[in-house]
């Protein structure tokens, strides 16, 4: 037990924090890629932080607790984005790649998925010039939303993309893309357009 701590003390911050799934950064052997061997912190399918991880609740204003949860597949990482009403209904919608915490504002629910499958939005926007691979994207659904629904999307470069924050109407995410390392700050509007896009140095 202490040296698996000592083990998690030695790693960096940010290792600590990254998800799984192709092109999450392998703090093991100092470059970007799918984990190589598995069976650490991440892990392959039997990894107890992948049977059912969740994140806290996030909280709307009528009192819908959202929470967001991870399991990888042979297809990939899904996260499962759920809403628990206080009269007792739910809704659950799935998709490929890592889902971020999500923010409300509004009558929308936003959030980033990073390593996304575009095909699974109602893509609005694309506000970068990557290839779609090496994009990540900021979603919304609607803070009532069924199990059936297709979150409209705007398409980001940089594969790996911070939690939304909110703040005067605006969502405002980080991005970064693993190959190249370049860092991105954008500002959106609630309909998805863009404010702004930051290179971050």
């Amino acid at each position: 037990m202490v040296l698996f701590m000592a083990g998690m003390l030695s790693m960096p911050a940010d290792a600590m924090m990254d998800p799984p799934g192709d092109g999450w950064k392998d703090w093991m052997d100092g470059h970007w890629g799918p984990p190589s061997g598995g069976g650490y912190m991440w892990g392959d399918s039997d990894s107890w932080m992948m049977k059912g991880m969740l994140n806290a609740p996030v909280v709307g204003d009528d009192g819908t607790a959202y929470i967001v949860s991870y399991a990888k597949t042979d297809a990939g990482m899904i996260s499962r984005i759920s809403a628990f009403r206080l009269d007792g209904t739910a809704a659950e919608v799935a998709l490929r790649g890592k889902v971020s915490v999500p923010a409300p504002l509004g009558v929308y629910l936003f959030a980033t998925t990073s390593v996304p499958k575009l095909n699974d939005y109602n893509l609005l926007f694309t506000h970068g010039t990557n290839p779609a691979v090496e994009q990540s994207v900021l979603f919304r659904l609607p803070a009532l939303f069924g199990s059936d629904a297709i979150p409209d999307a705007a398409a980001l470069d940089g594969r790996i993309a911070s939690k939304p924050v909110v703040s005067a109407d605006r969502i405002y995410v980080t991005t970064k893309d693993p190959y190249s390392g370049n860092k991105y700050l954008y500002v959106l509007n609630p309909d998805l357009t863009l404010v702004s896009k930051t290179i971050i140095q």
